[in-house]
């Protein structure tokens, strides 16, 4: 029996937490992922700092003990 997956869309943004006081020194980018392909609707922030954070080669990510469909926009 196949499932069909519900598609998330994801995106590189920038962090809102500055790892130092000059925020003109690095540029950190976080994950967002949304429920909808207009990015409106957020789900999910994976941090910079994070080590389980999805990339561009992922097309999948497992979430809530779900596993989603990710999409990259």
């Amino acid at each position: 029996m196949k499932f069909k997956l519900i598609d998330v869309y994801a995106r590189k943004e920038l962090t809102h937490e500055l790892p130092s006081a000059n925020p003109k020194e690095v540029l950190l980018y976080d994950v967002q992922v949304y429920k909808d392909a207009e990015a409106k609707t957020p789900f999910v922030r994976f941090m910079w700092y994070s080590s389980n954070k999805p990339t561009r080669r992922n097309k999948y990510v497992t979430l809530n003990c779900y596993k989603w469909k990710l999409n990259w926009i």
